[in-house]
């Protein structure tokens, strides 16, 4: 997820994004996460990952 304001990017890594919403009476940024994941996580190289998740993207 990226953000260009003024001419600076910042840079956000979400895995496995699915949406994203901002708040129209605060501008705060929400997006989901692991969204291919089930509901108890998925096994990838190893490890579990998390289930679903929704994420406020802070300094957005």
């Amino acid at each position: 997820m990226t953000k260009v304001s003024g001419g600076k990017r910042t840079d956000v890594k979400v895995p496995f994004p699915a949406g994203v919403t901002v708040d129209p009476c605060d501008g705060k940024v929400y997006v989901s996460a692991w969204a291919v994941a089930d509901r108890d996580g998925t096994v990838m190289e190893g490890e579990k990952t998390p289930g679903g998740q929704v994420w406020k993207i802070l300094g957005f």
